[in-house]
């Protein structure tokens, strides 16, 4: 499914990704890392391996009622519920009531995918000392708002990636680059540029 994109890609690329994004990203890298120039990722959600260091930890625990809450709330035919579920863990209680009606209509259609997306993210069975082979220079970036599991993810990936910087966005959540584009593309840039 990577290979025609990374086929277009050129000789050498750059790979960035952002939550479910970064941990495509990941992958991605992995699948053909002698092309890698470099890497950013922003809080990516690879929940397994926060649940392989320890899934009784409160991150693990916190990010499987999530997940749980948002499937259920599909499963009973419930999109809008799951959607205001997954929309205030992300982004902060009362994101979705402070939401106009459209964009919430939206949400709720979008959740659809929720299911498939929290599975990839739960079951990938690459182990965390496999990104060690990506000898890169790798970008990881964290809001300091953000929940405890994408942060937790974050945190065991910067062990592990041999060339790798972690930038912390002060006063940030997980959805930095969609809130606030401006500190984070700046961040993004830089690297490129040195890179």
């Amino acid at each position: 499914m990577l290979e025609p994109v990374l086929a277009e890609a050129g000789d050498r690329f750059h790979l960035i990704g952002h939550s479910y994004g970064g941990a495509v990203a990941l992958k991605a890298a992995l699948a053909d890392p002698g092309r890698l120039r470099s890497l950013v990722v922003y809080e990516p959600v690879l929940f397994s391996v926060l649940l392989a260091e320890d899934a009784t930890q409160p991150a693990a625990r916190e990010i499987v009622a999530v997940r749980d809450d948002t499937v259920a709330a599909m499963q009973g035919g419930n999109a809008r519920a799951s959607g205001a579920r997954f929309l205030d863990y992300w982004m902060g209680a009362g994101t979705w009531a402070g939401m106009p009606e459209p964009r919430r209509e939206a949400v709720a259609t979008a959740m659809g995918s929720v299911a498939a997306e929290w599975h990839a993210a739960f079951t990938e069975p690459t182990p965390l000392a496999a990104f060690g082979v990506l000898d890169v220079p790798t970008l990881c970036l964290t809001g300091s708002d953000s929940p405890g599991a994408s942060r937790g993810v974050t945190r065991l990936l910067t062990k592990v990636l041999p060339r790798v910087t972690e930038v912390e966005i002060t006063g940030v959540g997980h959805m930095g680059p969609v809130t606030h584009p401006e500190r984070i593309n700046a961040l993004i840039e830089r690297h490129l540029e040195t890179n």
